[in-house]
């Protein structure tokens, strides 16, 4: 999980293109299912899944320690080891 969310830099580094990113969970917070959560991950070819950081900075203010929350929530439900990248500012 990218959680740097005004520098986002795993898609890249990973060479993926995600469809959909951490705003797009902020965005759908109160309807949120597994299911919905697996379509917001991109796949590595190597097996690695990524829940990206918000392509645009103004979408950053939209991610809430809730969403954050929910985010680990189902990523621990789903895979056996979870890996979170955070940002060096201080955020809640």
């Amino acid at each position: 999980i990218d959680l740097s969310a005004t520098r986002g830099d795993l898609a890249p580094l990973l060479d993926v293109t995600p469809q959909y990113t951490l705003a797009e969970l902020a965005a759908n917070e109160a309807r949120m299912d597994r299911a919905l959560y697996e379509k917001l991950l991109v796949r590595h070819s190597g097996g690695v899944h990524l829940l990206a950081a918000p392509r645009e900075l103004a979408d950053a203010d939209l991610i809430s320690p809730a969403c954050v929350h929910l985010a680990l929530d189902f990523a621990q439900d789903i895979f056996s080891e979870v890996v979170v990248d955070l940002e060096t500012c201080h955020r809640p």
